[in-house]
């Protein structure tokens, strides 16, 4: 079984270095990347994913707010924060 990822990230170097990562672990693979909450809701609805790796501060939305979209869809999905905030 291959766990299919979608890495949200707004920085475009940071985004690609953790789908790098991602692809050097046997059993996973990104399906898609995102630089906003926006289009991380539009690729969710549109491509199978099991798993988001979220940063949690986003341009148009915080990543808190996309998976709070996320859970109230239904969609179930499994989610990692992946972000240099340091705030509670």
């Amino acid at each position: 079984m291959t766990i299919r990822v979608i890495v949200i990230e707004d920085d475009p170097i940071l985004a690609e270095a953790h789908e790098a990562l991602v692809e050097r672990v046997p059993g996973y693979t990104v399906v898609g990347r995102a630089y906003s909450g926006k289009e991380a809701l539009h690729l969710l609805a549109t491509c199978q994913a099991d798993l988001l790796l979220l940063d949690v501060y986003l341009p148009d939305m915080t990543g808190l707010d996309v998976l709070r979209t996320v859970r109230a869809q239904g969609w179930s999905i499994d989610a990692i924060a992946v972000t240099s905030a340091r705030d509670l």
